[in-house]
């Protein structure tokens, strides 16, 4: 909306919105905004609603201010009072050849549960809605039938059913194409009268022309002021209101008054600490989250990014303060903003290293780069490392699991310093392999980052279990969806029937968003009496929280966990800063408006005068960060006193800045140190820091249910657990030891049906036909996955009450023996 109301400045008066419903209600309600804040004025800006504007004249409601003086076009559609009537008695289980409706119930039913809606008796779970869509559907089906019925009288005259001349004709289904175009249809919305095609292929149907204004005076409502069938047939004139009244539409003007080209503004891209010796590491850091832009910033990442940023001066303060370490050389840095964009990095990085960047006059030359530090998914590290590997650039992984960085060939000088995801996923196994766990469901995310929680973690995961007779009972995969408590009530539900055939233990490959969403539709599953304490085993690495928020529904996780220990000292640091002091970091003050929610001078007052106020909690990324810029120091260091000796400073060999660099690898790989959050570093022969997980279980510790570690993975010594420690449900609702539940398939039938998983979500449904004459159908059941070739599992209202219509439409038909006799209809329709 801002770039709307400076786009007004310069002549833009007029907005066409092709909008949904929720996105109009958004616009209107930051016009609102803008409005309260006198930065516009009532009549400044004329809104033109397309899109889902002519299905819903309602969609004002309670923005009858911020909405005043919009036009509106709409379709001329009416309602089949009929087949409202047939969707209102719809119930579970009567309509068995659709295989989305008892689906479509239970979401609406846990929906309700988790609104706390009462619904009376008489109330049905999923109501009618007027759309323009569902009219359509049905008119759609009722034209092709009349070409149908055109068709077969053409070419059958008196004979009945479909005859042998039409159904061998060589040209049928151009034939059928002209007689539906061509055929008079009735319209069910308005009986009557009639539809037909156009030359062109659209109906023929009138669009009209709404005025959203006062009536009488006072009232605000729709004023059709005008229908379009060909041409325009004005009604009433259009206004608009500016604060003194009303004014008519023909005065308003909207075109460009001033040069509209406006400069971006461009927010810092890189940050230096200068080094007098000329000796740096450089850094690639997403600080700032992406745009749509993958070239510019979006807002502050303040755990993730922020923190490791901070991180990083602290950490070189430390190194340049310890006489032990590079004595006589202060370390420099050379940081970049990735905004965590792969394009972002990639450009960046390549300019600076090839001399190009364009402000390269304010960077240290390439050459002073010894080594280099990256912070990312494997998207942002992989187009570093392909710059940093031909020049023999030792680079420092802070975050990065993806395996296939293991190849020490191709990426010869990449260190890592977290253990990859096809380890993390083996410690998994070997923890279902403790329990004797054989059938197990997994939940995951599809699109992700992660190497460990997306797609391909999980591909994985089946790899190793296949190797030790594990069976996944269901694999459900997550994606963006925008009603994601729908999508969670189905998945738990199915995970449900699962763990009823005896799939007690689910992996959660998911981040803690997700995991909050899943606990929480346990719960609504238990409120509902469905489920109770202890049904399932949860499996998760890494986070913990969640499951603390859910105590009820999270009794017996077991959550792997890496070692990686709080820096004390960099808390005590980081709480210590200030707005007045902290003036080397040129986004600290980003940072503060974000945590004290303020702006400008405001954020001087004494009520944000430090951190301490506001419970910081470090990021489980910091000593990562940190550690990885130590080992490149201590690797620097190493190779000081080789060159050096005990001298401070950089001696004449040691200033030859390609040499150190081509021979940073080794030291850096061989040193052996306590990280500053207390854990050891160690690199292994594939290039990543051997470490050790805790395995934490929930239980009740007490009088609370809190975690306690009840084993560890080590890599050298593998699986160690005292399961005396741990306690669950058995089948019976006892309380025993982990090591007496058991997550085995208890149902012969379930367990033989290998394609049953694939009938929880058909792709199509079918309506037979009796002499297979199929309309073929495509139309969007549910709401979209991740991908191009994927369903999320959230039934979308408003086309599954087309799907209904449809089939209503194709019984209205099939029903008539006067319009195709003898002819039944059927239909494919793929969603």
């Amino acid at each position: 909306m801002q770039r709307v109301v400076e786009a007004r400045s310069q002549g833009s008066s007029v907005v066409v919105l092709l909008t949904s419903e929720d996105s109009t209600k958004k616009v209107l309600t930051s016009l609102g905004k803008f409005l309260e804040a006198s930065s516009v004025e009532s009549g400044d800006v004329v809104l033109v609603g397309l899109g889902e504007w002519g299905e819903k004249l309602d969609i004002f409601r309670g923005l009858e201010r911020e909405a005043l003086g919009s036009i509106v076009f709409k379709q001329e559609t009416g309602e089949v009072s009929e087949f409202s009537a047939h969707f209102q008695r719809l119930l579970p289980g009567s309509n068995p050849r659709n295989p989305w409706f008892d689906e479509l119930w239970l979401q609406e039913e846990a929906d309700a549960q988790m609104d706390n809606k009462n619904r009376t008796s008489n109330e049905p779970m999923v109501s009618y809605k007027s759309h323009q869509s569902t009219t359509n559907t049905i008119q759609a089906i009722v034209a092709v039938a009349a070409g149908i019925a055109s068709l077969r009288n053409d070419l059958c005259q008196f004979d009945q059913g479909l005859c042998p001349t039409m159904a061998q004709h060589q040209k049928l289904q151009h034939l059928l194409s002209e007689h539906i175009a061509s055929s008079l249809s009735p319209r069910l919305d308005h009986p009557g009268q009639s539809f037909q095609f156009k030359e062109n292929g659209v109906g023929d149907t009138t669009i009209e022309v709404y005025n959203y204004r006062k009536v009488n005076g006072k009232n605000v409502n729709y004023l059709k002021v005008g229908s379009y069938a060909g041409q325009y047939n004005r009604l009433a004139d259009m206004v608009t209101y500016s604060p003194t009244g009303e004014i008519p539409i023909e005065h308003v003007s909207s075109v460009c008054i001033k040069d509209c080209y406006k400069c971006q503004y461009t927010s810092t891209n890189h940050f230096t600490i200068p080094s007098s010796q000329g000796l740096y590491i450089a850094v690639a850091l997403g600080i700032h989250e992406p745009t749509s832009n993958p070239l510019t910033c979006g807002a502050l990442r303040p755990n993730w990014g922020f923190q490791n940023f901070e991180s990083l001066l602290w950490a070189v303060d430390t190194i340049n303060s310890d006489p032990a370490i590079l004595p006589g050389v202060d370390l420099g840095l050379i940081v970049f903003d990735t905004c965590n964009s792969k394009e972002k990095a990639a450009m960046d990085v390549s300019n600076f290293l090839t001399g190009t960047f364009s402000d390269k006059d304010n960077l240290p030359s390439p050459e002073n780069v010894a080594g280099f530090l990256v912070d990312g998914t494997k998207d942002i590290i992989q187009p570093v490392v392909d710059l940093t590997m031909p020049l023999g650039m030792t680079t420092v992984a802070s975050s990065v699991m993806a395996p296939e960085f293991g190849d020490t060939k191709k990426y010869s000088h990449l260190l890592r310093m977290n253990m990859p995801s096809d380890v993390i996923i083996a410690s998994f196994v070997n923890v279902l392999r403790y329990f004797h766990w054989k059938y197990v469901s997994v939940v995951y995310t599809e699109g992700s980052e992660s190497t460990l929680l997306g797609s391909q973690g999980f591909e994985e995961l089946k790899r190793q279990i296949d190797l030790h007779g594990i069976e996944i009972a269901v694999d459900e995969k997550v994606g963006n969806e925008e009603n994601i408590a729908a999508t969670m009530d189905i998945i738990v539900h199915r995970l449900k029937i699962k763990q009823n055939a005896g799939a007690r233990a689910v992996i959660l490959l998911l981040p803690p968003h997700y995991i909050n969403h899943l606990l929480s539709a346990v719960k609504r599953l238990q409120h509902l009496g469905r489920s109770r304490v202890g049904d399932f085993v949860w499996l998760a690495y890494d986070t913990l929280e969640p499951f603390q928020m859910f105590p009820d529904q999270s009794y017996s996780a077991l959550v792997l966990r890496s070692q990686a220990g709080e820096i004390p000292a960099f808390k005590d640091y980081f709480t210590r800063l200030d707005i007045k002091s902290n003036r080397r970091n040129p986004w600290f003050r980003e940072y503060w408006e974000h945590v004290f929610d303020c702006r400008g001078s405001s954020c001087l007052n004494s009520q944000h005068q430090n951190l301490q106020q506001v419970g910081f909690i470090q990021d489980r990324s910091v000593p990562n960060t940190v550690n990885g810029l130590f080992t490149l120091a201590l690797g620097l260091d190493t190779l000081q006193k080789q060159f050096c000796g005990e001298g401070r400073g950089l001696c004449q060999a040691a200033k030859n800045k390609l040499m150190i660099r081509e021979k940073l690898l080794e030291p850096s790989k061989k040193n052996r140190f306590t990280g500053l959050g207390g854990t050891p570093i160690m690199f292994g022969d594939q290039n990543y820091v051997s470490g050790t997980l805790d395995l934490y279980h929930f239980r009740e510790v007490g009088d609370v249910r809190a975690f306690v570690t009840v084993g560890l993975i080590d890599e050298s010594h593998g699986l160690s657990i005292n399961s005396s420690l741990t306690r669950g449900f058995d089948d019976q609702g006892k309380l025993v030891s982990l090591a007496d539940v058991f997550s085995v398939c208890n149902d012969s039938e379930t367990c033989l049906k290998k394609a049953e998983a694939a009938s929880l979500s058909l792709p199509f449904m079918k309506i037979p036909a009796n002499q297979e004459f199929v309309i073929g159908v495509m139309m969007p059941v549910h709401q979209p996955g991740d991908n191009f070739f994927t369903c999320s599992r959230v039934v979308e209202e408003s086309s599954f009450q087309n799907l209904l219509a449809l089939s209503y439409a194709l019984e209205k038909i099939n029903g008539n023996d006067t319009v195709l006799p003898q002819i039944k209809l059927g239909e494919l329709n793929r969603i």
